[in-house]
C-alpha cells in the first residue's frame, strides 16, 4: 500500500501502485471502470498496452484504488507522452481516471488525481508538465471542472471524427505540494531528449537549463514556452559584450548560420553558463528577390520591420501575384571550447493582403514581428491569428530549438537550490 484516505464519509481507502500482475488478476474489474469514460471502450488488450508509453513505464505512475473490502473502486493510468501533431508537449500523461459512481463526489477522486502529482513532481526531477485530455461535451463539463479545480489549465481543443477533446496542463511551477505526503523513490528516469550530468550526482537526472540571450521581452514568453514543452527550464541572460550581428557575404544556409556562430564564438571567453543559446529570425518574401535563392529581407529582417513596417511591406507589395514566403528560425548554442551546436527550423507560406487585427495574444503564440502579414502553406489564417495547437504545428522557431536539442547529446550543470529542494522533499 502506497497510501490511505479518509472519504468525506467516513470510509478508509487505500491507493496502490498499478501492476502489470495485478491488471491480469483484476482486468474485469479495472475495465468495468475504465468503461465508464465517455467513447472509451477498452479490452484486456488496451489496458495492458505500452505502445504509446516512451518509457514503458507506465506502471511506476499508475495507481489503483481499494475499499475496505479490496474492491477496486478506482483507478489511475499515466505514462510518459512526448510530443506529437495532438499533443504538443512532452508531459506525464493521465491516460485514464475513473472512479466507482457509488465512491463519487467524496473526495477519492481529487486525493488520487492530488496524490499522483505529488509523487510525480517529487520522482522526477526534471518533469514540467503533467497533462490530461477529456471530451468537451456539455455532458462531460464536470470533469474539466474537476480537474480546473485541482489546478489544471485548458491549453487547447483536439478534433476527432466522433468527438471534440480538450488537453489540460497541470505545470510545475504551479504546483504547492497540497499537503500530501509521499513516499518517494526515484525511478531514474532519464529526461526524454537531454542527459543532464551534475556535478558529484551522477546517479541523479536533473532539471535542464539553457541560458538564452536576448533583450526582447516579446520572444522571451514564446521562447520559455517552448523550451517548458520540452521539460528545459531557461535563464534569460545579458551579455557581457554586445552581440553584433555579423555582415555576410551573401544568401544560403551556412551565411545564416553565421547570424548565430560568429556572435557566440567572438564571445565564448566570455560565457560563464551553459549552454548558451542565441537565436535569430529571418523573413523572406519572394517578391523582392529575383534570384533562386533569396536574400531580402533575410539578415535584416528585423531593420526593415523597424523603418518600413508591416504597412510598407503590403504598400510597396500592392496587389502583385508573388506573395511566397517563408520564415526562418536559427538557433546556436555554445557548451564548450570548440563545441557548437546549431538548429534550424524554416516553413513557408505567402504574404497577405491584409494586417490581421489581434486584440489579445493568446498563450503559446507569438503574434508579433511580421507573424501578422504571413500565411502558412496549409493555413487559411496568419501565424498571429492562430491559437496555441495551430500555431504549434507551424512554429518555425520550435522547430528550430527541437532540432538544436537533438543535436546535443548531454549538459552538464552546477547544483543549485532547485535540486537541494528535490532532495530534501524526497
Amino acid at each position: 500500500m502506497l497510501n490511505e484516505y479518509l472519504t468525506s464519509r467516513g470510509e478508509r481507502v487505500y491507493i496502490y501502485q498499478l501492476t502489470e500482475e495485478y491488471c491480469q488478476s483484476k482486468a474485469d474489474s479495472i475495465l468495468k471502470l475504465v468503461n465508464i469514460i465517455p467513447h472509451i471502450k477498452w479490452d484486456k488488450t488496451d489496458l495492458l498496452s505500452q505502445s504509446s508509453d516512451f518509457y514503458h513505464n507506465k506502471w511506476n505512475y499508475s495507481y489503483i484504488v481499494e475499499n475496505e473490502e479490496k474492491r477496486v473502486i478506482g483507478v489511475l493510468i499515466a505514462y510518459f507522452r512526448v510530443a506529437d501533431e495532438k499533443h504538443i508537449f512532452d508531459s506525464l500523461y493521465i491516460h485514464r481516471l475513473a472512479i466507482d459512481p457509488r465512491y463519487q463526489n467524496i473526495g477519492i477522486g481529487t486525493y488520487l488525481t492530488k496524490y499522483f502529482i505529488t509523487k510525480s513532481y517529487r520522482e522526477i526531477g526534471w518533469l514540467l508538465n503533467i497533462s490530461a485530455q477529456t471530451n468537451d461535451e456539455l455532458s462531460n463539463m464536470h470533469v474539466i471542472s474537476f480537474y480546473k479545480k485541482i489546478g489544471f489549465r485548458s491549453m487547447y481543443n483536439i478534433k476527432y471524427p466522433d468527438k471534440t477533446d480538450i488537453l489540460l496542463l497541470y505545470e510545475r511551477k504551479h504546483y504547492s505540494g497540497f499537503g500530501i505526503e509521499v513516499k518517494s523513490v526515484s525511478k531514474g528516469l532519464k529526461h526524454p531528449r537531454l542527459t543532464v550530468i551534475v556535478e558529484g550526482m551522477p546517479d541523479k537526472n536533473k532539471l535542464p537549463v539553457f541560458y538564452f540571450a536576448t533583450s526582447n521581452e516579446k520572444k522571451k514568453e514564446i521562447v520559455s514556452f517552448i523550451l517548458h514543452n520540452y521539460n528545459i527550464e531557461v535563464s534569460f541572460v545579458k551579455p557581457k559584450v554586445e552581440l553584433t550581428e555579423p555582415q555576410v557575404e551573401g544568401p544560403g544556409i551556412e551565411e545564416e548560420r553565421k547570424l548565430v556562430s560568429m556572435p557566440l564564438k567572438a564571445i565564448s571567453r566570455f560565457i560563464t553558463n551553459v549552454p548558451y543559446v542565441v537565436e535569430d529570425t529571418m523573413l523572406f518574401i519572394g517578391f523582392f528577390n529575383r534570384d533562386k535563392e533569396w536574400e531580402l529581407p533575410g539578415l535584416d529582417t528585423k531593420r526593415w520591420l523597424r523603418q518600413i513596417k508591416l504597412e510598407g511591406i503590403l504598400e510597396i507589395m500592392g496587389n502583385c501575384t508573388n506573395r511566397k514566403a517563408r520564415f526562418v528560425s536559427q538557433t546556436g548554442a555554445y557548451l564548450k571550447s570548440n563545441e557548437y551546436f546549431y538548429g534550424r527550423g524554416e516553413i513557408e507560406g505567402t504574404i497577405s493582403k491584409k494586417i490581421a487585427n489581434i486584440e489579445k495574444p493568446l498563450y503559446g503564440t507569438y503574434p508579433y514581428f511580421f507573424h501578422r502579414i504571413f500565411i502558412p502553406n496549409g493555413a487559411n489564417k496568419t501565424l498571429a491569428e492562430m491559437d496555441m495547437y495551430e500555431y504549434a504545428k507551424y512554429d518555425y522557431m520550435r522547430k528550430s530549438f527541437k532540432q538544436l536539442i537533438s543535436s546535443i547529446d548531454s549538459i552538464y550543470r552546477d547544483y543549485d537550490l532547485f535540486d537541494y529542494m528535490e532532495e530534501t522533499n524526497k
